[in-house]
């Protein structure tokens, strides 16, 4: 008679991000080795970036890149992603200065930026001033008026720190 087979499905959390080697039928008391790459890209500015894997509703351990499936019954090993999104920092007028919280960032968190309040033009004559952070969705700002504030990273984004020149 022929062997006895199991089915072993293998998947992504969220679904369809990318395609991990492996799902297929087996032999009984195969152990099939499973390795979830690091990240998966996305559209633009979102990428999904490994958290653990689980068998039937198991986890493996958080961080757990390689895992050992055996084929005793059908399974279903699931490799979970955190969806992260990248936050772009820019200047008006460009290139004032170079403001801090440029990185991806996971989905749902805070990112925490900063810009300085002066930047120097000429010595003891003129200086920019911080006025403001502006986006598309003003109310992802916690305070839109402070130099050091976060903003609320729900999709990829792009926020600007305004600045005015001051005379002396």
């Amino acid at each position: 008679p022929p062997p006895l087979q199991y089915y072993l499905t293998v998947q992504t959390s969220p679904p369809s991000i990318g395609t991990i080697p492996g799902q297929g039928w087996y032999n009984a008391c195969t152990v099939i080795n499973l390795t979830a790459p690091d990240q998966f890209p996305g559209s633009t500015g979102t990428r999904y970036n490994f958290s653990y894997w689980d068998v039937n509703g198991v986890s493996q351990g958080a961080g757990v890149y390689e895992i050992a499936v055996t084929m005793d019954a059908n399974k279903t090993a699931t490799a979970h992603y955190i969806t992260q999104y990248f936050l772009n920092l820019t200047t008006n007028p460009p290139g004032v200065t170079t403001p801090a919280g440029v990185d991806w960032y996971d989905a749902g968190t805070n990112a925490s930026i900063f810009a300085p309040e002066f930047v120097g033009i000429t010595p003891e004559a003129s200086r920019y001033k911080f006025v403001n952070w502006t986006t598309t969705d003003m109310s992802e700002i916690a305070n839109p008026y402070a130099t050091s504030t976060s903003v609320l990273m729900d999709k990829p984004k792009t926020v600007t720190a305004n600045y005015v020149v001051q005379y002396n």
